[in-house]
């Protein structure tokens, strides 16, 4: 009972370790397509505003 317990354990820190380093790929790929996200935003943004410019003659 104790061994099944110890792997059942085992099993657990292994599961638990998994689930963290799940979780911090998840978020750097979740930055990841923020940051290219925000990258395609701001091109964007420069140039609707640039566009903008020239056509009110500023």
């Amino acid at each position: 009972v104790d061994q099944q317990h110890e792997q059942d354990s085992k099993r657990q820190a292994i599961w638990n370790d998994l689930q963290r380093t799940n979780a911090k790929v998840q978020e750097k790929n979740a930055k990841k397509r923020e940051s290219a996200n925000r990258r395609e935003q701001l091109l964007k943004g420069v140039y609707t505003t640039s566009n903008a410019w020239n056509g009110n003659g500023n």
